[in-house]
C-alpha cells in the first residue's frame, strides 16, 4: 500500500490539508498514514452527503471492521454490508454511503465462491494492509494491559484463532506485531510458546512478527529483548538480515538503532573481528534492483545521496548519513568504497561544521581504508567551501 499511487495520492491530499510536509515515521507513522487516508475519504464523503460531522462515517467503518472478523475476513456479503452502512446513511446524497466508499477507493466489490460453487458478491477494503490494520486495532481495543493481552493468545482466543491459519492471516499477524510492542511493551513472539525442536515455526514467526515489522515500529518500542531478536535473525555468508535492518534505520535521528548505535558497535572492534562480520557483508551486499529483488539498503542510501539534492535534509540526518558512509569505506569492494567516499564528501560539504568532529573521532580508527577515505572526502568537501570566515 505504501507504494500504491492511489493510496499515496489520498494520503498526500490529507497531509496537504493538514499542512504537513514530511511523512511520519515508526508506529506513529504507520497509524498516522492510515489515519490521513481515512480522514481524506471521510471529508470528501461528508461534503457529498452534506454532513457537518464525520463521526457517523467513522463509526460505519468501525462496524464494518467488526463484521469482518472472524467470519468474513475475505469480504462481507453485499447485502449484509449494505445494511451496515445504511444505518449511518442520511440519504442526502446522490449515492448511498457504501457506494461513496467504493467510489472514493476505500471499499471494493469482489466475488467469492460458495461451497456449492455459486459465486456471490462481497465487499472488502481495497487495500488489504489497511484492512489488516483495522482488524488488529479492533481486536486490541478490548485489552488494556500486558496481562490481559495473554487471554486472546489462549486456546479459543481471538489471536489464537488467527494463528491457526497463519499463512492466510499473515497480514493481520504483522499488524498485531507492530501495535503490540508499543502499546503493551512486549514482543508479539513472546506471547507464543515453542518447543525446543520447533525451529521452523519459531523462525517463521521471527521473520513475520519481527523482521517484517521492525522498520514500521517506533523507536520507543525497542528494548533489550528487541536486540536479542535482531541478533537471532537467520544469516549466512552472503546475507545478513540484522545488518540490513541497521542500515535502513541508520539515518533515523530518534531511533536507538541509528548510525550512532552502529558506530558504537564497530569502532571498538579489532580490525580482523570487524572485517569478519561487517566489511565482508558490505562487500557482497551492494546490489541494484532487478526483476527478482529490490535494491539493497546500501545501494538505496548511496543512490539517494549521489543522485538527489540534499538541501532540504535536516543536519542531524546528514550527520548520521556521513557516519554510515564512512563505515561503508572499510570494504575491499573498490567500486563501493569509491562511491561511498564520493557520497561522504558530498554530505560533509552540507555539514561543514561537523568536519573537525569527524577528524577527531575517526582519524585513529585502525582501518586504513576508512582513514584514507575520510581525508579524501574531507578534502573534496573543503575545496568546494566558499566561505573565508568558516
Amino acid at each position: 500500500e505504501f507504494t500504491n499511487p492511489l493510496f499515496l495520492k489520498i494520503v498526500c491530499q490529507s497531509m496537504k490539508n493538514n499542512k504537513i510536509s514530511e511523512f511520519p515515521k515508526g508506529i506513529l507513522g504507520f497509524n498516522t498514514l492510515f489515519e490521513y487516508y481515512l480522514q481524506s475519504i471521510e471529508s470528501i464523503i461528508a461534503k457529498k452527503l452534506n454532513m457537518f460531522n464525520t463521526i457517523p462515517i467513522r463509526q460505519s467503518i468501525i462496524n464494518f471492521t467488526e463484521a469482518l472478523y472472524p467470519d468474513n475476513l475475505w469480504g462481507i456479503p453485499y447485502m449484509e454490508a449494505l445494511s451496515i452502512f445504511d444505518k449511518f446513511d442520511n440519504k442526502k446524497g446522490d449515492m448511498t454511503l457504501m457506494d461513496l466508499f467504493i467510489t472514493e477507493g476505500l471499499l471494493s466489490i469482489d466475488y467469492e465462491v460458495s461451497t456449492n460453487n455459486d459465486s456471490f458478491e462481497v465487499v472488502r477494503f481495497v487495500f488489504e494492509r489497511f484492512g489488516d490494520y483495522c482488524i488488529a486495532n479492533n481486536i486490541l481495543k478490548n485489552y488494556k494491559t500486558q496481562a490481559e493481552l495473554e487471554k486472546p493468545f489462549l486456546e479459543g482466543g481471538e489471536i489464537s484463532n488467527i494463528l491457526k491459519n497463519k499463512y492466510a492471516n499473515r497480514g493481520i499477524i504483522e499488524a498485531l506485531s507492530i501495535e503490540i510492542p508499543t502499546k503493551y511493551g512486549k514482543e508479539f513472539i513472546d506471547y507464543l510458546n515453542f518447543s525446543e525442536t520447533d525451529f521452523l515455526a519459531k523462525n517463521w514467526y521471527l521473520e513475520t512478527c519481527f523482521l517484517n515489522t521492525i522498520l514500521m515500529r517506533d523507536g520507543s518500542s525497542i528494548t533489550e529483548r528487541s536486540l536479542e531478536l535482531l541478533n537471532g535473525l537467520l544469516r549466512n555468508r552472503l546475507r545478513n538480515n540484522s545488518m540490513d535492518v541497521l542500515i535502513r534505520l541508520a539515518i533515523e535521528p530518534t531511533h536507538p538503532w541509528n548510525a550512532e548505535f552502529l558506530n558504537a558497535q564497530l569502532k571498538n572492534k579489532a580490525l580482523a573481528t570487524r572485517d569478519a562480520f561487517w566489511s565482508t557483508y558490505i562487500a557482497v551486499n551492494d546490489y541494484a534492483e532487478d526483476e527478482e529483488q529490490l535494491e539493497s539498503p546500501i545501494r538505496m542510501l548511496l543512490n539517494w545521496a549521489l543522485n538527489t539534492k540534499l538541501d532540504g535534509v535536516d543536519q542531524e540526518r546528514l550527520r548520521l548519513l556521513s557516519i554510515t558512509f564512512l563505515w561503508f569505506t572499510t570494504t575491499s569492494n573498490r567500486l563501493l568504497r569509491s562511491q561511498a567516499t564520493k557520497a561522504l564528501s558530498k554530505v560533509l560539504f552540507m555539514i561543514k561544521e561537523s568536519i573537525p568532529t569527524f577528524i577527531t573521532e575517526f582519524s585513529s580508527i585502525d582501518d586504513m581504508y576508512l582513514v584514507s577515505s575520510l581525508y579524501a572526502a574531507i578534502y573534496g568537501a573543503v575545496v568546494k567551501i566558499d566561505d573565508n570566515n568558516l
